[in-house]
């Protein structure tokens, strides 16, 4: 069968006439063949040109007749397990290549490809001792060392995988690659005593592997020994000045003593350096944005700011950077140099939507509605599936005057979310306001009765609902009743407490809109423009001109350019 297996490992095909003398194309001699032979080769190779062509019910019963007439030959029963394999008929495969094993022990194919039908059996214990009998033939081939370790890993046999590792690297060398895959063998099992002392054999070993020293100073450090860590950061940077995690891992060693602002403030200078990777610098930040989002901690404004600024100017062509920047600047208030690095994020790439919804968050802040159409048109070209494209079109159409204009997202949008999303019953409100302004009374009385049902028992669905229906000024009754059921639960939300002093300010009860106003600002309300300028409109109906006016110029200090703002400041008169 020389000539067979030739034939069939490089598919080479033709038709001949049966004959009794045939050339081999390997020597260029003359073989004789029998009858029997010359048509047992022409049947596996239509076998074998019917597997290719995944035409495995084609194959399987040519493979099978020859076995029937040629029950001796491996290379028939390796043929029908892989076309069973195709096939997906597992346990079949793995008879025909266990036969094939048992008929050549020494081919090394047939070995591998037993193991591997065992492997997609889930049965990895039985094919990592294939590779067992494998290696023991094979001992020189990493490849195959590496696979039984992996099997042996995935047979959650923890120790075998180590000790496999560490006969490799009796037979190889102990390399980088042996004892770091070594050590995370051990990680993994949870023997981190030695997986440390692994680690420590590997830098001592190959002291110009950086990664490792980072990774075993993390370790020091977590246990404890921070000068340890220190002096392993130290010789990392001493090697390479620009490292990442060993320049942030100092810095934060230095944070003892000092605040977060000073903290902050020491990092800039690594910030600054172009030469350290964006993502090691965000995974630095991004606890501290969070923090200021909790605290509210006026001391961290300053280095955020300087932070954003210098995290563009070290990676300009980096969307992340220009993300976060803008994430950033929204937090801390600064709305018109948030909504620049939304921009130039989105012209770098439209491949995170995050910050397609951020932007739409901050030009609903800002009051630019035409604008918010213009973003929400461009996300629906890549993002045609999101459901906040819909809610934001519709919203902006409503605030322009064009009720007609936001029914249609609007219906989509209804279609989208069924009645179990969280923001059906805004949806569902935003329908009934527009079919009230179109004056369907029938649909709006439909939709209203939903928008009450949908978000019974929802805090953040009666609180969207009720601040939905107060900016429009309908069906403030039911606005009421959903507001104080959700400030009752949640207080200290600057939002609940300025619908509330919406819905009484249009209701003109200017003192309780006044006090509820107060509680908004209070809790830190006066970092939206939004809450800005409707305090101004309170305290302006509240016969308090001096602080209206401080109210609508910082409304307009953040970057509100409507007419009607202009009006009132120009004017010093509140106007609808």
């Amino acid at each position: 069968m020389v000539r067979l297996l030739f034939i069939f490992q490089f598919f080479i095909f033709f038709n001949s006439a049966i004959s009794a003398q045939i050339e081999t194309i390997s020597t260029k001699d003359t073989t004789r063949y029998s009858e029997k032979q010359a048509m047992e080769e022409e049947k596996f190779i239509a076998a074998t040109a019917f597997r290719l062509a995944n035409k495995t019910k084609e194959a399987i019963p040519l493979l099978q007749e020859l076995i029937k007439n040629n029950k001796t030959e491996p290379t028939f029963y390796y043929e029908l397990a892989r076309t069973y394999y195709l096939d997906k008929q597992y346990d079949d495969a793995l008879t025909n290549a266990s036969k094939s094993v048992s008929l050549d022990p020494a081919n090394l194919y047939y070995a591998i490809f037993e193991a591997e039908i065992l492997e997609k059996q889930g049965n990895a214990e039985m094919a990592a001792s294939k590779y067992e009998t494998i290696i023991s033939k094979h001992p020189r081939v990493e490849e195959y060392w590496l696979k039984m370790a992996k099997l042996y890993s995935a047979a959650a046999m923890p120790v075998k995988s180590i000790e496999t590792f560490e006969r490799m690297g009796n037979t190889f060398g102990f390399s980088e690659e042996i004892l770091f895959r070594k050590f995370r063998a051990q990680s993994e099992a949870g023997d981190l005593n030695a997986a440390v002392l692994t680690l420590e054999q590997l830098v001592k070993s190959f002291p110009d592997n950086l990664q490792a020293k980072n990774t075993l100073a993390s370790i020091y450090k977590s246990d404890g020994r921070e000068e340890d860590a220190k002096e392993l950061y130290s010789e990392v940077l001493q090697s390479d000045p620009t490292n990442a995690n060993a320049n942030i891992a100092l810095a934060q060693g230095m944070k003892e003593g000092v605040n977060d602002s000073q903290y902050l403030n020491s990092i800039i200078a690594i910030i600054e350096n172009p030469q350290i990777t964006i993502d090691s610098k965000i995974s630095g930040i991004l606890p501290f944005i969070d923090k200021y989002i909790d605290t509210q901690d006026t001391s961290l404004v300053s280095p955020l700011g300087k932070i954003a600024t210098q995290l563009v100017k070290a990676h300009p062509s980096e969307a992340k950077a220009w993300a976060i920047s803008g994430d950033i600047r929204l937090h801390i208030g600064q709305y018109t140099d948030a909504l620049l690095s939304y921009d130039e994020a989105l012209k770098l790439t439209q491949r995170v939507y995050a910050v397609y919804e951020q932007k739409m968050l901050l030009l609903t802040y800002l009051k630019r509605y035409e604008d918010l159409k213009k973003c929400v048109n461009e996300a629906m070209d890549v993002y045609p599936n999101q459901i906040n494209n819909y809610v934001n079109l519709a919203f902006a159409e409503l605030k322009l005057g064009h009720p007609d204009e936001a029914l249609s997202p609007l219906s989509t949008a209804e279609l989208m979310t069924g009645n179990n999303h969280p923001q059906a019953a805004l949806i569902n409100s935003m329908l009934a306001i527009a079919y009230t302004a179109t004056n369907d009374k029938e649909q709006a009385n439909t939709h209203f009765q939903r928008t009450d049902l949908l978000s019974k028992g929802n805090l953040n669905s009666m609180a969207q609902v009720a601040g939905m229906l107060a900016e429009f000024g309908i069906r403030l009754d039911l606005a009421r009743i959903k507001i104080e059921a959700a400030t009752v639960k949640n207080d200290k939300d600057p939002f609940n407490a300025a619908t509330a002093s919406l819905i009484d300010f249009k209701e003109k009860n200017y003192v309780s809109s006044l006090k509820w106003i107060e509680m908004a600002i209070n809790n830190g309300g006066l970092k939206y423009p939004s809450i800005a300028e409707q305090a101004g409109d309170v305290y302006f109906m509240s016969k308090n001109v001096t602080k209206a006016m401080d109210m609508w110029r910082l409304a307009k200090s953040m970057g509100v350019n409507t007419l009607s703002l202009d009006k009132k400041i120009a004017s010093k008169v509140y106007i609808q």
